[in-house]
């Protein structure tokens, strides 16, 4: 998987797309970790796709990447942030959703239930980092 110039130009649009990307430091030679800030109606047609474009960018850049979906200004996770997840089911992505200081992968006080499954399905086997943690955790 290695970065292409679609994958720019998914970070180039995705502060007009509603979304935040930065880089977030791991301290762990292992893994790497961008974390994209997710609103809960963004100004774009469809969401879920231009979040997915912007998720699988961030993925794309080095190997180990986890992607971090933090919702903000929300006190539940918007659908489309699930769609997303999941239409990257096939790709393998490693994601990790955080909103309103819940978390979809332990340790720490989790989303609701389904919620977290619906990230552990699409996630790849493995380890990810977590934001809160700050260590790396299962994927499954």
């Amino acid at each position: 998987m290695s970065f292409k110039s679609a994958d720019a130009a998914a970070l180039n649009t995705a502060a007009g797309h509603g979304f935040t990307v930065t880089t977030v430091e791991t301290n762990d030679a292992l893994h790497r970790c961008m974390c994209i800030g997710c609103k809960p109606d963004p100004p774009c047609k469809d969401p879920a796709r231009e979040l997915s474009k912007v998720m699988e960018a961030c993925d794309r850049m080095k190997e180990n990447m986890t992607v971090w979906l933090d919702v903000q200004d929300a006190d539940f996770t918007p659908t489309y942030v699930f769609e997303a997840i999941e239409s990257l089911k096939h790709y393998g992505i490693a994601a990790i959703v955080t909103c309103h200081g819940l978390v979809s992968h332990g340790p720490g006080k989790l989303l609701p239930v389904g919620d977290c499954i619906r990230v552990a399905k699409a996630n790849r086997e493995g380890t990810l980092w977590h934001p809160y943690a700050k260590e790396s955790v299962y994927t499954q």
